[in-house]
């Protein structure tokens, strides 16, 4: 592998006191000669990492590469694993090969195994692949692609988002006028509500809402399983499920139990235009009952909860109405008794990524800061920050048992591996 200063993607381990473990580096095509200039060619043929996934045990993790084929003028992502205690000690483990695309892994609950979203069927569907070995098995086969999906914490359900017509009562009926659409040869549209466009996407009368689908276990090897018939959840909610265009898996998230989902959407009324009033839902995870607004007295932007070990319910949320640039605080709502108290009120920094440490007693967030991305740990209890990174991007994140396993891009390290000072915070190769 050659060094460069040019951006690289990173996949690292680092103890949460700074002590790289295991870092995994992405850098230029082999095939260009040491000491030659670093050229656009090279920049877009870079391997970059993204979306690690540690294992419900701590042990693995696994994280999503994504390759460029210039000849073919395409790109494709795989999945890749790899063992987070050996680090260095072990390769990376290719899981996927697929001409297709595979992308977004998420863990079973008990482990056994990872989904993933594949369009190796022809459109994005949810697949499944065992650990114990096998090919990847097929767990949805839905007439419209799968946005986004996430697991319940019991492993008996998944919440999938996919693309309507709000005025559909099927899937079918949407996937009917979708392909009508492709066929015909006109390509007007009439609106009589703004958004009309949405930075760079075009509204097209489609909806992104919420569904669930209870997963029916192999009766074989109890792995996987294929899922049911999908069930609207967010029907009471008129708004994007995740939000368009950047809207993604953090806008919902299912409760410790698994019996709801805590949703975060704006309502698509006229005002949506200029409104950041994102509020967060609780909805039940079976579609039973009506969304109830747990935010309802702030009129900007909350987003992007998790649940702590205690089932307090943590959240990013703007002060400031109307207002898109605001600073998102962090907010915590006690379990116990219903109260909402800031954790970060005192930070001149706006929340960015969110998560919970491994053991869901502390909080991981990312936040720009100098020109970096940096990742830090709060205590909930005495809003404490520790710094865990300070040079480079973190650009994904998945806590670990003993740190923190990252995305993580930056323009002036080398391609070898290093160890920092155990005090340190800093990452390296």
């Amino acid at each position: 592998m050659r060094s460069s200063p040019a951006h690289r993607s990173l996949l690292t381990y680092a103890s949460l006191v700074g002590l790289l473990l295991s870092p995994l580096a992405i850098s230029a095509p082999a095939s260009a000669p040491a000491g030659a200039p670093f050229t656009p060619q090279d920049l877009v043929s870079l391997n970059r990492v993204s979306d690690p996934q540690v294992s419900p045990d701590g042990r693995l993790a696994v994280y999503t590469l994504r390759e460029t084929d210039l000849e073919a003028d395409r790109g494709r992502t795989d999945l890749w694993l790899i063992d987070v205690k050996q680090g260095l000690d072990a390769p990376p483990r290719r899981l996927t090969q697929h001409p297709a695309s595979d992308s977004h892994p998420r863990w079973a609950p008990d482990g056994s195994g990872i989904y993933f979203l594949s369009s190796r069927s022809g459109s994005s569907q949810i697949w499944y692949l065992p650990l114990s070995g096998g090919e990847a098995q097929s767990v949805t086969e839905l007439k419209l692609d799968v946005g986004s999906f996430d697991v319940a914490p019991t492993g008996d359900r998944l919440a999938l988002t996919l693309e309507v017509f709000p005025d559909c009562d099927t899937l079918a009926c949407s996937a009917d006028r979708q392909a009508a659409r492709k066929k015909s040869k006109a390509s007007g549209q009439t609106y009589d509500q703004l958004f009309v466009r949405h930075w760079d996407s075009w509204k097209d009368g489609t909806r992104s809402m919420l569904y669930t689908v209870t997963l029916n276990k192999d009766a074989t090897s109890g792995l996987g399983g294929r899922a049911g018939d999908p069930v609207l959840v967010s029907g009471g909610i008129a708004g994007d499920i995740p939000h368009k265009p950047f809207g993604g898996e953090d806008d919902y998230i299912f409760s410790p139990d698994g019996k709801q989902l805590i949703v975060s959407a704006r309502l698509a009324t006229a005002d949506e235009p200029w409104s950041t009033n994102f509020d967060l839902y609780e909805i039940n995870a079976d579609g039973s009952g009506e969304p109830r607004n747990l935010t309802a007295d702030n009129l900007a932007w909350d987003a992007g909860a998790v649940f702590l070990k205690n089932g307090d319910l943590v959240w990013r949320a703007m002060r400031r109405a109307g207002f898109e640039a605001d600073r998102f605080e962090l907010k915590i709502r006690s379990a116990r008794d219903g109260s909402v108290r800031s954790l970060t009120e005192d930070w001149d920094r706006s929340v960015g990524g969110l998560s919970t440490n491994f053991d869901g007693e502390r909080l991981l967030v990312t936040t720009d800061d100098i020109g970096q991305v940096a990742l830090y740990e709060i205590d909930p209890a005495t809003a404490r920050r520790t710094r865990l990174t300070t040079e480079g991007q973190v650009q994904g994140f998945s806590p670990a048992r003993e740190g923190v396993v990252m995305a993580w891009a930056s323009l002036v390290f080398g391609a070898h591996p290093r160890r920092t000072p155990r005090h340190r915070s800093s990452p390296r190769r």
